[in-house]
């Protein structure tokens, strides 16, 4: 109601327009509606349902019927809609195939598939992904029941796949590699077919990304998968992946070598399978030897057949044939599968090839020498490998393996002499650190773990020409080699390995330290009894020679020198000695000795030369000694253990007092003191220690605070003494004991009072001549201890009154007891 004043009843009468001529006319009156007023500005919502109207355009009119009406132009109104015929339903045509990370300049393309048994007109359907919709018909299209459609970006898509294909080009939406939304829709805006992949699903890298049933949901992954092409696709036929009613495949063709040693069988193995819907008849196998290598099978290359009942669905048959009469070189062999009813002949058939071999060298041929698995820095890691054998070895493609990879370590062909060393390094800092090495290649290899590892060496053919598995325990860390001792014995046994006998390094490309040869005499030892020798005194050296060789020795001699001039080197001149001795049996000994004495005070060297002519190794040949030639002026107890504070009040600290009960001046430099576990240095510097005086070790510069007046002591730290007793001992710089006891706390000396010695002159270990010190706390450091004897002491034992309480005038009688305590007889006088 536009109007300003309220309605009365009116009519709205409804026409179908057959004519379309926009006249309302009584033949074509389908409805009326009678309706009440209608308040101003008010509406009045009214509607019919008809069902009477044509396929095609439909043209209708409304026409309103109110008597009081003023203005009449707005009072009727037309509108037409178009009746159509539903043909398919959705997925009665589906997404089939897409091509949505083509390699250029193959376009991008998808493949419909109707799966239904209508003739479906594709005129205006679309395509969409998640943020666009394209038109991609736009004229009549008419797609068969059973019929792909292919819609392609580019007319590129002809020259990949030829233009027999129905097929139309159309730019639809740009599909993201990484996966996107499809829907197909019809002209009504209706999905017909959506789904939402990603790559996971297939498809990438030029390859399309194919359905393989298309009676199973589009949105189900696992009905998805990658074209089994090369490149490409299968647009315009049946996905490649798509099961048949009947299709047997050959799944498999192959050799568990590619390498065959010429004699030995090739065995050929065959796996056919059945990837159809249906189980299969009987069907054959044949085998080619495709002797003129065209890939075309030849009745006349036939060399087996396998003739087999059938098989169920997505059941096997495994099959193998050993053959022998191939060639030396490359050879190609063909299968082919041969079954009647197969709907899929493009996996009938199936190719290989592998290299017919001569062998030279067999297991154990060549041996792993020597490993350096743990270098030192710029040292690399590398491998020294033997030829134990006669025969010279091409080490061409061999490899080297560890637990987990496999590296091939030769490109080219090296020749490998018997009884020849070669070394594997990876990196050319080797050359620096080996340069006398001669036969190695510089090539990367798996790394070597320090804590061990399995180790194999194989050939060209992938045969284990030699492996073990070493741990660190068998020898060889710290920047030294593990060396092998004989190429004999196996790889496997621990005991036929040991570290190298090098301070560093090891012995690339010569025979190894700790191998035994045929003749091989050793100087095993070269010793003294002491690391220094008093001036004035006979030493013995001690020499052992041992035949570590496998065979006895003949005679040899060996000499000793006295390197004067300290240049490691023996001359003439400073031999002091020769021995001269009959043959060793293999591992036996001779132990030899002189005594010399013709040697100075500090350092001696001497050489040891053994001299066998036979000897294939000399390094071991030479042995060198040092010693220390010393003038003792100390002996034991010149120096003693005088007083012990072993158990102080705090903050006072533990402190060992010294006695130089000898007429001589000692140095007490690098002195040392200790208990039952621990030996401590307690002087690093001269300190002259004179006769009869005392000298104070203590743990702590608290020391000073409370004995303020000791004169000779230093502060340095030595092992605790235990409150329930312990061991002490001082030895001097050549580690010689020059006093020790064994203390207990019934000694004396508790709670802060220090253990007293009483008698320098009687044993240290004598229990009664130790005792706690007369103080109430502390001890007598520096001094005489308060407990000892003196030579000269009288003591005023007693004195004694009478009577004891006088009276005024009384006679009084004193009377003193006089004791004399010390170790001499001596006169005195009293004075009252």
């Amino acid at each position: 109601n536009l109007g300003s004043m309220p309605s009365g009843n009116y009519s709205v009468k409804i026409y179908h327009d057959v004519n379309a001529d926009s006249i309302a006319q009584e033949s074509e009156f389908v409805y009326q509606f009678d309706e009440v007023g209608i308040a101003p500005n008010d509406s009045s919502d009214l509607y019919v349902q008809l069902s009477d109207y044509d396929v095609g355009i439909n043209h209708y009119l409304a026409e309103l019927i109110y008597d009081n009406d003023l203005n009449l132009d707005n009072n009727s109104a037309y509108l037409s809609f178009i009746g159509i015929e539903i043909n398919e339903i959705r997925n009665d045509i589906v997404i089939n195939e897409i091509m949505y990370a083509p390699s250029s300049p193959e376009p991008e393309w998808i493949e419909l598939y109707n799966r239904s048994d209508k003739t479906i007109n594709l005129k205006n359907y679309q395509v969409a992904d998640r943020t666009d919709t394209v038109k991609v018909v736009d004229n009549d299209l008419i797609l068969q029941p059973s019929q792909y459609f292919v819609i392609a970006k580019d007319s590129s898509f002809i020259t990949f796949y030829g233009d027999t294909l129905v097929f139309l080009v159309s730019n639809f939406p740009t599909l993201n590699n990484a996966g996107d939304r499809l829907m197909v829709l019809d002209s009504l805006n209706r999905v017909i077919d959506s789904l939402e992949f990603d790559s996971d699903w297939g498809g990438r890298n030029g390859t399309s990304l194919e359905r393989i049933d298309s009676e199973l949901p589009s949105i189900d992954s696992t009905n998805w998968g990658t074209a089994k092409l090369d490149s490409g696709g299968t647009p315009g036929m049946i996905n490649s992946i798509t099961s048949r009613e009947y299709d047997l495949a050959i799944d498999q063709f192959y050799l568990e070598n590619d390498q065959i040693i010429i004699g030995e069988p090739a065995k050929l193995n065959v796996v056919v399978k059945n990837i159809g819907k249906l189980s299969s008849g009987n069907y054959s196998v044949n085998i080619y030897h495709d002797v003129n290598s065209d890939s075309v099978v030849q009745e006349s290359e036939l060399v087996y057949q396998f003739n087999e009942t059938g098989l169920t669905p997505n059941d096997s048959a495994d099959l193998y044939v050993e053959v022998f009469d191939y060639d030396i070189g490359l050879n190609y062999y063909i299968a082919e599968l041969t079954y009647s009813e197969d709907m899929n002949n493009e996996n009938n058939s199936a190719f290989l090839n592998f290299t017919g071999v001569e062998t030279n060298e067999t297991r154990n041929d060549i041996v792993i020498n020597e490993i350096m698995y743990a270098p030192n820095s710029p040292e690399p890691e590398w491998i020294e490998l033997y030829n134990r054998s006669d025969k010279i070895i091409d080490l061409k493609n061999y490899q080297i393996a560890d637990n987990t990879d496999t590296v091939k370590v030769i490109n080219d062909d090296i020749v490998f002499q018997p009884h020849q060393y070669f070394v594997i390094a990876k990196d050319s800092s080797f050359i620096t650190i080996y340069s006398d090495t001669l036969n190695f290649i510089i090539s990367n290899f798996p790394n070597l773990n320090n804590t061990g590892d399995r180790l194999m060496i194989l050939d060209s053919l992938n045969r284990i020409i030699d492996s073990l598995k070493f741990d660190p325990n068998w020898g060889g860390q710290n920047g030294v080699s593990l060396e092998r001792i004989d190429s004999e014995l196996p790889s496997i046994d621990s005991t036929n390995w040991g570290t190298a006998k090098l301070d560093s390094g090891g012995t690339p490309g010569v025979i190894n330290s700790i191998t035994i040869r045929e003749y091989d005499l050793a100087i095993d030892q070269f010793y003294t009894e002491s690391d220094y020798t008093i001036i004035g005194e006979s030493t013995k050296f001690n020499i052992v020679v041992k035949n570590i060789g496998k065979k006895t020795s003949g005679a040899y001699s060996l000499k000793l020198f006295y390197d004067i001039n300290f240049d490691s080197t023996a001359q003439d001149n400073e031999m002091v000695y020769q021995f001269e001795e009959s043959g060793l049996l293999p591992k036996d000994s001779m132990n030899l000795y002189v005594e010399l004495s013709d040697y100075v005070i500090g350092k001696n060297h001497y050489i040891a030369e053994l001299i066998y002519n036979e000897d294939l190794n000399n390094e071991n040949n030479f042995a060198d000694l040092d010693f220390v030639g010393v003038k003792i002026n100390e002996v034991r107890n010149d120096i003693i253990i005088n007083e012990i504070m072993y158990a102080p009040n705090k903050p006072e600290p533990e402190w060992i007092e010294f006695y130089n009960r000898s007429n001589k001046i000692i140095n007490l430099r690098n002195y040392q003191i200790a208990d039952e576990v621990d030996t401590a240095e307690v002087i690093d510097n001269e300190i002259m220690f004179y006769p009869h005086q005392y000298f104070v070790v203590a743990k702590d510069s608290a020391f000073i605070k409370i004995y303020n007046d000791t004169l000779n002591f230093t502060i340095s730290d030595f092992p605790n003494l235990n409150n329930t007793g312990d061991r002490l001992m001082i030895l001097d710089s050549l580690n010689r004991v020059i006093d020790s006891l064994l203390f207990t706390p019934d000694w004396g000396g508790k709670n802060g009072v220090s253990l007293e010695r009483i008698d320098s002159e009687l044993p240290s270990i004598d229990s009664t001549n130790w005792g706690m010190a007369k103080l109430d706390s502390g001890g007598t450091p520096g001094m005489v201890n308060s407990i000892t004897q003196r030579d000269y002491d009288v003591e005023i034992s007693h004195i004694d009154f009478n009577p004891a309480f006088p009276l005024y005038g009384d006679r009084v009688t004193i009377s003193a007891e006089i004791k004399n305590i010390g170790k001499n007889d001596l006169s005195f006088s009293l004075k009252l």
